[in-house]
């Protein structure tokens, strides 16, 4: 015994030693120059149902360090140190069936689908493995132990029949034989109880004593070989509990043990980590559905840190057969050779692309294992985007400097894109595109970086610093230009179908495309003629840009322009609407209608109440008035008057005083053909015509015409007899006029609708028979009244004492009878 711990220090000083006098860093691949390599690709961006998006686009540049698969002088030792604790037997969680030992075998030798962690690092045949198993048998009495309370010293304190330094068990030497290594794996077994005392050879126990195991790691470390990079990888489900004494006794820790087992578990512990950091390149651990009230396995990570902060020491955690396999395949890709580190990946973007608005680009810097990627941390790798002089954006990835890429583990610098608008022009033709631009100058092939580089560093001793061009230069397509659909429509002033304005056989649209940045918009940036067919197409329009139709002008019509699409889809209307015609006609009623002239004067303001000048219709309009001559019904027409406009028709007011002037649409707003009508209605005249007849008739009689016309009051009406004008008064809508035999009097301008009735006196008609032709009725026109006065019968004394000469006679005779007889009677008195 003493024999074999004095070769095992002589071993391990040995090695020590070499790494003093030929440290590992100058024999490691790191000191060559890595292998690596590096792409950069572009993929078009795909929706939720796998859709391409137009013009949007991933950028993907990758880098993966191949230095450990391809220099072979770079060798590992790897030691397994596996509990095998009685706990390893119970089922893992999610699957009753599998024992913790059960999915640690799978784990280290995998499946099918899945290498293990055996497959992994002896993938290389220069890379070696030793496999380690502990557990813990007890070998001080409880009993004789004052119950667990102090520590046993003395040989009584310890059960009989009992050997030292055996719990723990080297499962195998180094190998690089895969298949030797699994079968012993496969063999692992659990002790079925536990036993006190009396040990027998074949087991290790079922406690936990993970000192055991460290020491059998510093035992196959004393072999290991000092060119290689040697890792120790602690795998445990459970707090330790057990430490061997100075006689490599195990003491296992009673429910009353006091601090001094602590003190010595722990002591114990670290003292076998001060011999394995000198000697290793890494320290892992694995706490696989660990059970205890305090982490053993972190306690030791913290301590290998503390001891050489140089080493990585990490502690990874499982619960599940699938997450120890994902643990230990981390681990693998940890430990084998890394060739880089300080890396910065940028990417000149070329004019032809340009980073999505809003941070929706989703830059990003992942790791891509099995075809998994895991995003990194802005701890571990932070993106930047910076616009240089020239205008275009840069886009940096920067890992950190302590972060060291796994080897054969393919990291990438990812983000989305869009086409630029410089690319949405170019696939027009409205940009040239030149040979630096795109492959071969071939506008459908796009470049979408102007460089790209990754920069690194490696080595152990004197770092090394590297920078490569991305040889791929990655082109794209901008999606197809747009065709924009132009329909055309013709509508009367009122918006049917009805035009009357002559269309022309074809119209030119121009299409004008909208600065972006406020300045001059470029018009008649394409072109289309539409003939009758009234719809057509501009086609090879640059997608990015808001667009608007400039119609052709056409003087009987209002253009309007409606884009029915969408901003980035336009689909335009153009609708063609005639212009407002004014008619102003002129009717007369009541009278004849004569060819005479009557002066009206029109009046017209624009929408905003502005004086309207200009000619329309052959009419000239300053400062919005002209007037004109109209004739019944003789219309005049203003054509095609602005929409909107005001009017307002007046007819000159010397027409007043004899006629009734109406209008209709008087005044109004042209949005629409309209037609003024004015009816000039003659105020009607009563002509009343006195006739007399029979050869007894007396032709100089005057006879009394009673006239009664409602409305009148108390009015004087113009009259007319003969050549004479005079007035009739109206009292109380009654007048009185005398009329000889033939004469006819006209009353002038009377009241329209009024009623009206011719009367003889009475004492006129003495001694006629008196008809009458139309004695009465309403004055809608002029009326003629006819009062026929005839005589045909004398009087029994044959004299017409109503004859205005007898009767004069009759009334002379009586006066100078009358004097005679008042003057005989005057003289008789006397």
């Amino acid at each position: 015994m003493k024999k074999r711990k004095l070769l095992r220090i002589i071993l391990l000083f040995m090695l020590v030693l070499s790494q003093i006098l030929f440290p590992v860093k100058k024999i490691w691949a790191e000191e060559i120059e890595p292998t690596v390599t590096y792409h950069k690709t572009i993929t078009p961006m795909k929706d939720t149902n796998g859709s391409v998006i137009p013009d949007q686009y991933e950028l993907m540049l990758d880098i993966t360090s191949n230095s450990g698969q391809n220099i072979t002088y770079q060798p590992l030792d790897i030691v397994f140190v596996a509990d095998l604790s009685g706990s390893m037997g119970k089922a893992v969680l999610g699957n009753q069936r599998l024992s913790r030992l059960q999915a640690l075998k799978n784990a280290l030798v995998g499946n099918e689908n899945t290498s293990g962690l055996i497959d992994s690092v002896l993938s290389n045949p220069q890379n070696r493995i030793s496999l380690v198993g502990f557990a813990g048998r007890v070998d001080n009495d409880y009993a004789r132990w004052n119950n667990g309370r102090v520590e046993p010293r003395e040989p009584g304190d310890f059960l009989r029949g009992i050997n030292s330094f055996d719990d723990s068990f080297i499962y195998s030497d180094w190998s690089n034989n895969a298949n030797q290594l699994k079968r012993v794996v496969s063999n692992l077994q659990l002790a079925p109880r536990e036993v006190k005392g009396n040990e027998g050879r074949g087991t290790i126990g079922t406690n936990t004593n993970v000192e055991a195991g460290l020491r059998d790691a510093i035992t196959q470390l004393s072999k290991a070989r000092s060119n290689a990079k040697r890792v120790v990888i602690v795998l445990s489900d459970g707090e330790a509990n057990m430490y061997y004494n100075n006689k490599g006794h195990s003491v296992v820790k009673y429910p009353n043990a006091g601090n001094w087992f602590n003190n010595r578990l722990y002591g114990n512990l670290l003292n076998r980590l001060r011999t394995i950091v000198p000697a290793v390149h890494g320290f892992y651990s694995v706490a696989f559905a660990y059970e205890g009230t305090f982490d053993t396995l972190n306690w030791m990570r913290d301590q290998v840190r503390g001891l050489n902060s140089n080493i990585p020491s990490e502690e990874l955690f499982a619960n599940t057969e699938q997450e120890l396999i994902d643990g230990l395949n981390d681990i693998t890709r940890k430990i084998r050779p890394l060739g880089i580190r300080k890396v910065t990946i940028t990417d000149t973007l070329s004019k032809f692309v340009t980073l999505l608005p809003n941070n929706a680009s989703n830059l990003r810097v992942v790791k891509i294992v099995n075809g998994v990627e895991t995003i990194l941390t802005s701890e571990e790798a932070r993106v930047t985007t910076e616009q240089n002089p020239q205008g275009l954006m840069s886009v940096t990835a920067q890992f950190a400097d302590d972060y060291r890429m796994e080897d054969g583990v393919r990291y990438a610098l990812k983000f989305t894109v869009k086409s630029s608008q410089e690319a949405l022009d170019a696939i027009t033709g409205d940009k040239k595109v030149t040979a630096s631009d795109a492959l071969n100058g071939d506008k459908s092939k796009l470049y979408s970086n102007q460089s790209a580089t990754v920069t690194y560093s490696y080595g152990i001793g004197e770092e090394k610093t590297k920078t490569l061009q991305y040889s791929e230069v990655p082109s794209f397509s901008p999606s197809t230009p747009l065709n924009v659909p132009v329909t055309v429509e013709w509508k009367d002033a009122s918006g049917g179908n009805n035009v009357t304005a002559t269309k022309p056989n074809s119209i030119t649209l121009g299409l004008t495309q909208k600065n972006k940045t406020g300045g001059q918009d470029k018009g008649n940036y394409r072109q289309i003629t539409i003939s009758q067919l009234n719809r057509g197409e501009i086609q090879n329009v640059a997608k990015g840009y808001e667009y608007q139709i400039a119609p052709q002008e056409l003087a009987a019509f209002d253009a309007k322009v409606e884009n029915i699409g969408t901003i980035d889809a336009p689909s335009f209307k153009v609708t063609y609407q005639q212009k407002p015609t004014l008619t102003i006609q002129k009717k007369l009623t009541g009278e004849e209608v004569r060819q005479q002239k009557y002066t009206v004067k029109i009046e017209l303001r624009d929408s905003n109440n502005r004086a309207v000048s200009g000619t329309y219709g052959g009419l000239t309009f300053k400062n919005g008035v002209a007037n004109i001559e109209l004739r019944p019904n003789t219309p005049v027409q203003l054509a095609y008057l602005p929409r909107e406009t005001q009017y307002s028709v007046t007819e000159d007011e010397k027409y007043a005083g004899h006629y009734k002037i109406d209008y209709s649409f008087k005044q109004g707003v042209l949005t629409e053909d309209k037609t003024v009508t004015i009816t000039n209605q003659k105020y009607p005249s009563l002509s009343i015509t006195n006739e007399v007849s029979g050869e007894l008739a007396n032709y100089q009689q005057d006879f009394e015409i009673e006239i009664q016309i409602s409305g009148l009051k108390n009015k004087q009406i113009k009259a007319r007899k003969g050549n004479k004008e005079s007035v009739v008064t109206f009292v109380n809508d009654r007048a009185t006029v005398n009329l000889k035999r033939g004469e006819t009097i006209q009353l002038e301008d009377l009241p329209i609708g009024a009623s009206y009735e011719v009367t003889e006196s009475a004492r006129s008609q003495r001694g006629y028979t008196v008809t009458y032709e139309n004695q009465r009725g309403q004055l809608q026109s002029d009326k003629q009244v006819r009062v026929i006065n005839k005589r045909v019968s004398v009087p029994a004394t044959g004299l017409d004492i109503l004859s205005s000469s007898n009767m004069i006679l009759i009334i002379v005779g009586s006066i100078g009878v009358l004097s005679l007889l008042l003057m005989i009677t005057s003289r008789r008195r006397a």
